[in-house]
């Protein structure tokens, strides 16, 4: 009778202990019956005849069975956190709107080395107008006052200054429009409306450029038309923030403006060069020769102007670059620099570098850091 005194008192503190660490640990439910099943194996223990003890291989088989049910739960916390994963993926996936005519709605403005973004509002009929501007703890730091305009899609036009005409520092602003049509002032909408051009990043979070401004994903209100190639829609978005190195950079002329016109590359030797751009065709639309005493050893830069050889603009699309000597020989054009977003352009889908905005193919990476 001493041993099962001293086997109760042992089973107690067990019991004692499991019940405490499952209050400091329980973060759900016991679906399974966990704790009722280790709860009864205590208890049969606890109660069984003395000198009838249960079976060792009784004692084996329920073991077997809570190692069992240990295991279930185990999967299907991995299930669990597979669904969230996969959740989580999904919406950060915001490639697919690339191409697409979306409408979303634009309440913030941001403000980067002092220059702020602009914001758009829409009028449905004349009205007085009044924009207030908010921090990002919703204290009004900027009253506007645009004066009466015409039915219409205005941007809104800030200068980055508080009521006092002090630089306001970088960040996110909100700004509400207001209208005046003869009944008071009254919110009106501020949405903009366009194509997905790409997509960037900022505080890592995913924002579709439309008409040149960042429209949260979670804004938008309607998506009206457009079709994507998802060729590499499931692994493009994986270069987002990493560096990148390519071999064979692209230049993107739009609206006839170059970006991304500095055009690298590497010179063992201060040597004559030619650069000859090409147009997607293959079809050469510039040679220029780069003299030695412009050149040096190491990296180069040369800005093209986007005209061909007859002085005239060229047309809006992606260009690509060869940069040789005299003799023929072909010099590297590699370029290395981080992946700030993605353009969609002609079908086709493009990573652009940081601020230069030189477009590389998935294709043409050669290295990831």
């Amino acid at each position: 009778m001493a041993n099962t005194g001293v086997v109760n008192n042992t089973l107690d503190q067990f019991s004692s202990s499991y019940e405490s660490y499952g209050k400091k640990n329980e973060k759900k439910s016991d679906e399974l019956g966990r704790d009722t099943f280790l709860t009864m194996m205590v208890a049969q223990l606890k109660n069984q005849d003395p000198l009838n003890p249960m079976e060792g291989t009784d004692f084996s088989t329920q073991l077997a069975q809570f190692s069992q049910l240990e295991q279930l739960i185990g999967l299907n916390d991995t299930l669990e956190s597979m669904t969230t994963a996969f959740e989580d993926s999904s919406k950060n996936d915001v490639t697919g709107y690339l191409g697409k005519e979306v409408t979303g709605s634009i309440d913030s403005i941001e403000v980067r080395n002092g220059n702020p973004s602009e914001g758009v509002y829409n009028l449905s009929q004349p009205a007085e107008l009044m924009i207030s501007i908010k921090d990002s703890d919703g204290k009004e730091i900027k009253n506007i006052y645009p004066g009466q305009k015409a039915p219409g899609s205005y941007s809104v036009q800030w200068d980055g200054t508080d009521n006092s005409g002090d630089q306001v520092e970088d960040g996110s602003y909100k700004y509400t429009v207001l209208a005046d049509t003869g009944y008071g002032f009254q919110e009106v909408p501020t949405t903009v409306t366009g194509k997905v051009e790409k997509i960037s990043y900022s505080n890592g979070k995913p924002y579709l450029v439309v008409e040149g401004m960042p429209v949260d994903p979670e804004s938008l209100v309607e998506i009206i038309s457009g079709q994507q190639d998802a060729g590499d829609s499931a692994s493009i978005v994986d270069y987002l923030g990493k560096e990148v190195s390519s071999d064979t950079p692209l230049v993107m002329v739009e609206n006839q403006s170059v970006s991304g016109g500095d055009l690298g590359f590497q010179l063992d030797e201060s040597r004559n060069v030619l650069l000859n751009i090409v147009n997607p065709a293959g079809e050469s639309v510039r040679s220029i020769t780069v003299p030695a005493d412009e050149t040096e050893s190491g990296s180069n830069e040369y800005t093209w102007d986007g005209l061909d050889d007859s002085g005239e603009q060229v047309p809006d699309g992606v260009y690509a670059y060869t940069v040789s000597t005299a003799s023929g020989e072909q010099m590297p054009t590699t370029v290395t620099d981080d992946v700030t977003g993605i353009k969609s352009l002609n079908g086709g889908q493009f990573l652009v570098l940081d601020d230069s905005g030189r477009l590389v193919t998935v294709s043409s990476v050669n290295e990831v850091n």
